[in-house]
């Protein structure tokens, strides 16, 4: 009760707008998985549902694994159920905890001193000021690297989609030439069993003989080869679908022949340079990069709004200040420095991912 008595009713209401204030800044998750989720459909065709459940096998509807998964099926599937990609989705939830973080404000320190002999009772509510007019610069910044992060998983996306094609390529080809290889064996046996009959009639000789049976052993060496890079591409594909831990046998179609367009390389190289989610995150990088060395140099004065509150004679007398801390020393040297090597950081990185375009694009 002498707690509720003494402290002044003007601080309480400042301690509450304090809490009002420094209330959590709002992040829509599903808003950026969206546009992870459109980002993919418009860059390669594929849309998807983001597996809630880890480890657990997600097989889309109207998708049936028995009558054999094709290329476009096999995209799907690892968009769900890829676990490389999927662990990727949840920086999505560090970029959550980010941007509150951002929008957080320092809690109020209430200062509270007892009478005890002939000390009065005193008290004082300080709040961090600056924080105020930084908080809109911070969100602006945990904004920036959302969107980034949103178009780097975007990239992750179409990287797994490339990849599936060619891993769903490799283990075509390597069915064909398995094939090609057991064919070939099988061809190389019969020759040198036709050699031993003509050795036997006399037409040729041991050497000839030897010959077609040295070529017949390697051909079956080759082609027990070419059947392990079968298995082994087989395994990559599994794996990149996310049915590795499956407990059945999958087959895959026969990769169908894709209808590919000639295009002018650098009507492609324009296009590339706009619509490449990396590029654009990279883009992003630069921009936050430099939003964060303009919030490190205005960081450098921290100003402390205060309400001191002293019982005098059986009143409360109440006082308004402030705490300046004065940049003397650290003058948040080390923070400016960080945030300009981000910054130079970002833009080489953008400079590396431009060069790397024109090597990337896929032309006939």
């Amino acid at each position: 009760m002498f707690l509720l008595t003494k402290i002044p009713f003007l601080q309480i209401i400042l301690f509450l707008v304090f809490i009002l204030l420094s209330g959590c800044a709002q992040f829509d998750r599903k808003q950026y998985e969206a546009v992870v989720i459109q980002g993919i459909k418009d860059g390669a065709g594929y849309s998807f549902q983001i597996n809630s459940s880890p480890g657990e096998i997600v097989i889309p509807d109207g998708l049936v694994l028995d009558d054999g998964i094709s290329e476009d099926e096999a995209i799907q599937l690892a968009l769900i159920n890829n676990a490389a990609f999927n662990e990727t989705l949840s920086d999505l939830g560090v970029a959550q905890a980010d941007y509150i973080k951002a929008g957080l404000l320092p809690n109020p320190v209430l200062s509270l001193l007892f009478p005890v002999d002939d000390r009065h009772y005193e008290s004082s509510l300080t709040m961090a000021v600056d924080a105020l007019w930084l908080r809109p610069r911070r969100l602006s910044i945990a904004e920036i690297q959302s969107k980034r992060i949103g178009q780097r998983l975007v990239q992750n996306g179409l990287d797994l989609v490339r990849d599936v094609r060619t891993a769903f390529a490799e283990l075509g080809q390597s069915n064909d030439l398995s094939r090609i290889g057991l064919e070939s064996a099988e061809l190389q046996e019969r020759i040198a069993l036709l050699s031993e009959k003509r050795l036997e009639a006399g037409d040729i000789s041991e050497l000839e003989t030897l010959m077609a049976r040295i070529e017949a052993k390697s051909s079956r060496a080759n082609a027990v080869v070419l059947q392990h890079n079968v298995e082994q591409a087989y395994q990559k594909l599994v794996t990149l679908v996310g049915l590795s831990m499956l407990e059945k046998n999958i087959s895959f179609n026969e990769p169908s022949d894709r209808n590919l367009m000639r295009h002018d390389s650098q009507s492609l190289l324009e296009e590339a340079l706009v619509q490449r989610p990396d590029y654009r995150a990279a883009k992003l990088a630069i921009e936050a990069a430099g939003e964060k060395t303009g919030l490190a140099r205005m960081d450098v004065l921290k100003i402390s709004a205060q309400v001191d509150g002293d019982e005098i004679s059986n009143r409360f007398q109440l006082g308004p200040g402030f705490k300046l801390e004065i940049p003397l020393f650290n003058r948040n040297q080390d923070q400016i420095a960080l945030a300009k090597a981000e910054f130079e950081k970002s833009v080489w990185q953008t400079v590396s991912i431009r060069d790397q375009i024109p090597a990337a694009l896929f032309l006939i």
